[in-house]
């Protein structure tokens, strides 16, 4: 079972449920990009769905807390991202789908 697996789409609970999964086993080399997301997660913006974390969202994160990414970490965090949102999209298309049959 995966990480994502255990996350359900609930936009009041994406935060506690990103900290779910991060329970799950992960390489070492990973762990510290893994943190840099959950925390920007907890913080990203959503509407009718989740937006993906921006470049000023990660700025704002790095430049409070002191850190100088080198351009590949910003892209480990923007996969981890780009899974997340494809994710929480496919669960959000299956509960409006079930929502559909249910009427």
């Amino acid at each position: 079972m995966n990480a994502w697996s255990q996350v359900h789409y609930a936009p009041d609970k994406i935060p506690s449920q990103l900290a779910q999964a991060q329970e799950s086993p992960l390489p070492d080399s990973l762990k510290t990009y893994w943190d840099w997301f959950i925390r920007l997660s907890n913080h990203r913006q959503s509407g009718m769905g989740i937006n993906s974390i921006s470049y000023l969202e990660m700025k704002a994160f790095f430049d409070l807390h002191g850190i100088y990414p080198e351009p590949y970490e910003v892209e480990v965090i923007e996969m981890f991202d780009r899974i997340a949102v494809k994710y929480f999209s496919e669960q959000q298309e299956k509960e409006t789908a079930r929502a559909k049959a249910k009427k």
